[in-house]
């Protein structure tokens, strides 16, 4: 199924917010062995290889980073992005010593310079990046602070023996402006594949519901095939 569709965006947000979707993907979860993100962990573990280059964007406290770097081995290499200074400590005490993973204190986005990341006071965790006036005045929001932001392609020509194989994405709901922020990259034979959890009420709060057909069609254009591994979860390759 094509959950980016845009006749399944409306009954989808509808779903949500009488908590019937959750309900149904709590069901799903226990009526399957695997749930969706089980799913999704073990589509991306597939595609990568020894010696790839991953891109964890998003790496939050670094539990797949810490994986990824294990899959590609000493040969490859990991880059973790994490804009949060207080979940960024974390992720360096988690990943350690590894050698095999570069730890960025930045988020990436579709320009170079600051932004500003709303944490949620429910979550403690990130709310959202750049400036979002339906964030703003969310009185969940427990704190604000400016944060460094850089297009991908401005990190891949800094560091060319870091351009990536694969690329995991899960920014709450600013996954469209990373692509843009990626357009060359995106462009590149050397990407093979893309991973993306992709938040659609974070969307449709932002005015833009559209945007999931957006990034699927943003991902087409540049020769990936697109699979949905469920609800929520994005997976581009070639």
């Amino acid at each position: 199924m094509d959950y980016s569709h845009p006749l399944l965006q409306y009954p989808r947000y509808l779903a949500r917010k009488s908590g019937l979707l959750g309900l149904l993907e709590r069901t799903s979860k226990k009526a399957f062995s695997d749930g969706y993100e089980e799913r999704f962990a073990q589509i991306m573990f597939d595609h990568i290889r020894p010696g790839d280059v991953v891109w964890d964007v998003g790496a939050n406290h670094g539990y797949y980073a810490s994986r990824f770097a294990d899959a590609v081995g000493k040969s490859g290499h990991v880059v973790a992005f994490e804009p949060h200074k207080a979940i960024f400590e974390s992720l360096t005490n988690v990943i350690g010593v590894r050698t095999n993973v570069q730890l960025e204190n930045s988020a990436l986005g579709n320009s170079d310079g600051t932004a500003e990341l709303y944490v949620s006071a429910a979550q403690g965790c990130d709310f959202d990046i750049l400036q979002l006036a339906v964030v703003k005045d969310n009185p969940q929001v427990k704190s604000v602070s400016q944060v460094r932001v850089m297009k991908g392609d401005t990190y891949r020509h800094a560091r060319p023996g870091l351009a990536p194989n694969r690329i995991k994405i899960d920014v709450e709901g600013f996954e469209y402006e990373v692509l843009l922020g990626l357009s060359e990259t995106l462009k590149s034979s050397q990407l093979l594949s893309v991973f993306m959890e992709v938040h659609f009420t974070f969307f449709r709060e932002r005015g833009v519901p559209d945007t999931p057909a957006k990034i699927v069609a943003l991902l087409k254009a540049h020769k990936f095939q697109t699979k949905w591994a469920g609800p929520c979860h994005l997976v581009a390759s070639r």
